[in-house]
């Protein structure tokens, strides 16, 4: 598989009802444009396939302010948290892609260069698992997963998500996770008071 072959999907995850912050945090304004459309033209890059946005709670509300063109799915089990909505993504991608790619809506310090330097990684071993180290030396997305994890993730529940399978790969096989660099990766919305952030 030469480098350029590679097919990487990437999924937003963007279903959750926003309960602790009160207002849906993919509608908050964030450098003159909706949050998830921010953070939708950070991830449009020429390596990527295809960008799917996964929505559950206000999917209405959210669609009316989407570009036409956004490749949307919807998870009817949104409910029972952030691990239904990567299953329903890797559902989508599992047979066209080699590496997932996996967002959140709410992690706003995302940045091109961040992106890139994960896509360029997993070009260079797409057997491996890329993630992000954030300055408080946890791991987590932005993170690609190659095919090999496909039917962990496709299985999911709860709200967990893929910190689970990041913290074991991190511990039992850490050659198997390249990490770059993303010292405010840690920053996201959960609660009013994050919105002094923004």
């Amino acid at each position: 598989m030469t480098k350029k072959s590679i097919r990487i999907g990437a999924i937003l995850l963007a279903a959750g009802s926003s309960s602790r912050l009160g207002q849906p945090k993919q509608l908050l304004r964030y450098k003159g444009d909706f949050l998830i459309n921010y953070i939708l033209r950070i991830l449009d890059q020429d390596r990527l396939e295809e960008v799917a946005v996964i929505l559950g709670a206000n999917k209405d509300l959210i669609l009316s302010i989407l570009p036409g063109s956004t490749t949307v799915i919807q998870n009817e089990s949104w409910q029972q948290g952030m691990g239904t909505s990567i299953s329903t993504g890797v559902e989508y991608f599992k047979n066209k892609v080699d590496g997932i790619l996996i967002c959140l809506v709410d992690q706003y310090r995302i940045n091109s260069a961040v992106v890139n330097d994960c896509i360029r990684a997993f070009a260079t071993d797409p057997s491996k698992v890329v993630a992000c180290r954030y300055d408080n030396k946890i791991k987590g997305p932005p993170v690609i997963f190659p095919k090999s994890y496909f039917n962990q993730l496709s299985i999911l529940k709860g709200s967990i998500g893929a910190r689970k399978i990041i913290k074991s790969i991190s511990s039992h096989s850490p050659t198997d996770m390249i990490l770059i660099s993303f010292p405010e990766g840690y920053l996201d919305i959960d609660i009013p008071k994050d919105l002094e952030k923004l």
